[in-house]
């Protein structure tokens, strides 16, 4: 997610205002970010990062994607060498079922 760079820039005033709203909604929203993704900001509250308070609603939450739980070690020891494969990791399947799986996550199916 690239909340943090646009939000915290000055003129973006109107982006802030719409990220407020869809906060204050009942839109749920699993935020999914990875420490081995080197194109995000790993578990950053976009909404705290923009100034802004963070929902306390029960549909936002901030998850760890946790690519190196997805695949055998080995696996994952190749996937990390590309930057791109492991930015792109959370719209693929994975090697192990996960909860977090994109495929569980965008269907609603898991164990």
């Amino acid at each position: 997610q690239v909340f943090p760079l646009l939000g915290m820039l000055p003129q973006a005033a109107w982006f802030r205002a719409q990220l407020q709203a869809v906060g204050a909604s009942d839109l749920p929203w699993l935020d999914c970010t990875a420490p081995g993704d080197p194109l995000s900001f790993v578990l950053v509250d976009p909404f705290r990062i923009c100034g802004l308070a963070t929902p306390t609603r029960s549909g936002y939450r901030i998850k760890s994607s946790r690519f190196d739980r997805m695949f055998s070690p080995q696996e994952y020891a190749a996937i990390r060498r590309d930057a791109f494969r492991v930015h792109f990791q959370y719209l693929m399947a994975s090697g192990v079922r996960v909860e977090n799986d994109f495929f569980t996550v965008t269907t609603g199916y898991g164990d």
